[in-house]
């Protein structure tokens, strides 16, 4: 039988953050528009990084440069990143994702408190 100890459920977070943001009538990346002033991505990350994962794979496109260094300011050598190189929707950016970590991706998580119940869940199976 296997062991499920902790150690061999280590958690890895994957953030789509390649997005152009058309739909918000800007130039900017999605991502990098402020909410109480700091960039969207910083509270992702922020959020992910709360959960003690192994790393945070962020999948980066538009703006990548800017996007990694908001990444990096915020949680540092945690992050990770993976180019989406042709932005072809979410899908292709999970596969971009899954090209790079053996870990199987299947979920997006929105706050803290639904990701920690997640891999709680997640350890226990």
């Amino acid at each position: 039988m296997a062991n499920n100890s902790q150690s061999d459920n280590k958690l890895n977070v994957v953030i789509l953050a390649a997005g152009l943001g058309t739909r918000m009538k800007s130039r900017r990346a999605k991502v990098l528009h402020e909410l109480d002033g700091l960039p969207l991505i910083t509270h992702v990350v922020r959020a992910a990084n709360k959960l003690d994962p192994e790393t945070i794979l962020v999948v980066v496109g538009h703006q990548a440069e800017e996007v990694e260094q908001v990444v990096l300011d915020a949680v540092g050598e945690k992050a990770s990143f993976v180019v989406q190189a042709k932005l072809r929707g979410t899908g292709d950016a999970v596969e971009s994702a899954r090209s790079f970590s053996k870990t199987p991706t299947r979920c997006s998580f929105f706050c803290t408190a639904t990701c920690r119940r997640f891999a709680l869940r997640h350890c226990r199976s």
